[in-house]
């Protein structure tokens, strides 16, 4: 179950705008601590954590308000701001061993608008979406690697 909430936080975290204050992408006992408190603060089923750990995410309010939970633990996402695409690439691009989470970040962003969306559906949204770029990239990363 771990690694798929591991996945889910990282691939949150590539949502976050970049800012120009201190803040760090998080390590990987810092996501599971993050982890841990929105699994305390916010209940979901037995079902719901093994769908997660399959990164099969389901568009339930306890699922999505997990979601709310971890990026704003990351300090990618506020109710008031919205997300911090810088913050988002960082922790990205520190998952991807990289510098090219930028594109799918922004993509994302741009082809997601909050608008009078929940913030709970908004970042559910996003979140797929980042799934849906880190598979990309790692499809890429792959056919790169056996040419």
């Amino acid at each position: 179950m771990f690694e798929a909430i591991k996945y889910l936080i990282i691939s949150l975290a590539v949502v976050v705008c970049i800012s120009a204050d201190d803040w760090k992408p998080k390590v990987i006992n810092e996501l599971k601590s993050i982890r841990d408190e929105c699994l305390n603060e916010v209940p979901i089923t037995e079902d719901q954590r093994k769908r997660m750990n399959a990164l099969d995410f389901p568009n339930e309010e306890a699922v999505r308000n997990f979601i709310l939970c971890a990026v704003q633990k990351l300090g990618i996402y506020s109710t008031e701001h919205g997300y911090y695409a810088d913050r988002l690439t960082k922790q990205f691009n520190s998952e991807l061993h990289g510098d090219d989470g930028k594109e799918p970040v922004d993509n994302c962003l741009n082809n997601n608008r909050q608008g009078d969306k929940e913030n709970d559906v908004y970042v559910y949204e996003m979140h797929l979406c980042l799934i849906e770029a880190r598979k990309e990239h790692a499809k890429r990363h792959k056919e790169q690697s056996t040419q």
